[in-house]
């Protein structure tokens, strides 16, 4: 299972920076991009960033070529496309330099790229190096961000991260950022799963959803809630996972991800038939009939 792309700072869009002429055209290109993203048109929004970069590269801009390469490469590792993302980013970091500007959120999202590829050898040296890092040492998002990551690591090699899950959980308090709350969520149902508690994980995957929905993270919410409800069927809450696993499919359907819609459409089906709740089966049918209509209309004709 993959991380999510948490914190401000390290996923989609830049946080917000200090007043600077900028290129109109850059600037209408990212902020159409930043509007597509934060309504779940990701792939969209990878086009806009694109043509913002190319803009911002014809301008030679330092900064705004660094902040859309960033941003263009968020989007890919949201759509689960590392190999394209790590050349921006090696641009990104280059033009920040270039810039004058910390390239710590940059690394921190290279360490999320080369964990996405499987590279678990590279991404622990990153992430590594980002926590010796003074920026990052002086900065609780980023340390939060960096020391989640590690710990995400450790799961993936199936061991439960004690000593970084202790540090994320002391610095999580302070933190209000509601997508890097999330990550911190994720984290959590995950070592819940390595503890062989579902129902444990499935809250925590709740409340990963919640903050995404606060954050307007509005796929990655759907995923969350995909995952609460497979693990409240794991742990035999077939009534609570027939209405995750529902909400899933409904918000993926309304974000134009007919494939992903799909994919819950069949174990929310089987958790509504196994809490014997009839009213819960015919939404989802009367879902997955919405959606075939849809895939219907959307098939190009020969």
């Amino acid at each position: 299972m993959l991380a999510l792309l948490a914190v401000a700072l390290s996923t989609g869009c830049s946080s917000p920076r200090a007043a600077r002429p900028v290129d109109p055209a850059v600037a209408m290109l990212a902020g159409a991009a930043r509007k597509a993203f934060d309504r779940g048109a990701v792939e969209q929004a990878a086009a806009q960033y694109g043509r913002a970069l190319d803009r911002a590269r014809a301008a030679d801009d330092a900064a705004e070529i660094g902040n859309n390469a960033y941003n263009l490469a968020a989007c890919r590792l949201v759509l689960g496309q590392p190999a394209p993302a790590r050349p921006l980013l090696r641009e990104a970091r280059a033009a920040a330099l270039r810039a004058g500007r910390p390239a710590a959120d940059v690394l921190l999202l290279d360490a999320k790229a080369a964990r996405q590829q499987g590279q678990t050898a590279e991404a622990a040296q990153l992430t590594d190096d980002l926590l010796r890092a003074p920026a990052v040492q002086g900065r609780a998002a980023w340390r939060l961000a960096a020391l989640t990551l590690k710990a995400q690591l450790g799961c993936d090699a199936g061991r439960t991260p004690t000593q970084e899950l202790a540090q994320v959980r002391i610095l999580a308090l302070d933190q209000t950022d509601p997508v890097l709350r999330a990550e911190v969520e994720n984290l959590l149902g995950r070592v819940a799963q390595l503890d062989q508690e579902p129902r444990r994980a499935a809250a925590s995957y709740d409340k990963e959803a919640d903050w995404l929905q606060r954050g307007g993270r509005f796929r990655e919410m759907a995923q969350a809630l995909a995952r609460a409800g497979a693990a409240y069927a794991q742990g035999g809450q077939a009534a609570e996972a027939a209405n995750r696993l529902y909400r899933a499919a409904r918000s993926l359907q309304a974000q134009g991800d007919t494939v992903g819609a799909l994919t819950q459409i069949e174990p929310a089906l089987q958790a509504a038939r196994q809490a014997r709740d009839d009213e819960s089966a015919r939404s989802i049918v009367s879902l997955f009939d919405e959606i075939k209509k849809s895939a219907a209309t959307e098939k190009p004709v020969d």
